[in-house]
């Protein structure tokens, strides 16, 4: 990316903040409204610097981030970590799952696996999916059925991180 004025190319880093303020803007925007507001990067494009990245990051994380980047002090209240570090030394120890969700689902990320779970009102469920993202990363194959011991364990971890947090 490069400066209209200019042929002085953007910090990569820079894109990045300037994206993750817009996704915010928006989901922001879309929660003051009262409608709903969804972005999604599934099939994220990015230059083979960042590719090398391992670690899961959150969207909990991208305001402590942006904290860090912009030489801001993080205010005492927020949750998440940041990942300026991850993006410093791809190699740095860092969480080994990443949570969402997405109206009636909940999904746990690994660096191996997606696992979704979708529940009804009082919380039984009713719809799940898992992909190997080794064999499978665009997750066109749900391997749910012949992978019943990650299912599990997952399932687990999901439940616990909904019911108590990272901590």
């Amino acid at each position: 990316m490069k400066h209209q004025a200019s042929e002085e190319k953007i910090p990569e880093v820079e894109g990045i903040v300037a994206v993750a303020c817009g996704v915010q803007h928006l989901h922001l925007t879309a929660t003051a409204m009262g409608v709903a507001g969804y972005w999604s990067s599934r099939k994220a494009i990015c230059s083979d610097q960042l590719r090398q990245h391992s670690g899961l990051v959150e969207s909990i994380d991208l305001y402590p981030t942006l904290c860090k980047l912009s030489g801001l002090k993080s205010p005492d209240h927020l949750q998440g970590n940041s990942f300026a570090g991850l993006m410093k030394d791809p190699q740095a120890e860092w969480k080994t799952t990443a949570v969402g969700r997405f109206q009636k689902g909940d999904t746990i990320r690994t660096r191996g696996f997606r696992f979704t779970e979708y529940s009804d009102a009082v919380g039984t469920q009713t719809a799940a999916m898992l992909y190997d993202h080794a064999a499978d990363p665009d997750e066109d194959v749900n391997v749910l059925e012949s992978r019943q011991q990650i299912v599990s364990e997952l399932t687990k971890q999901l439940h616990r991180i909904k019911a108590n947090g990272r901590n």
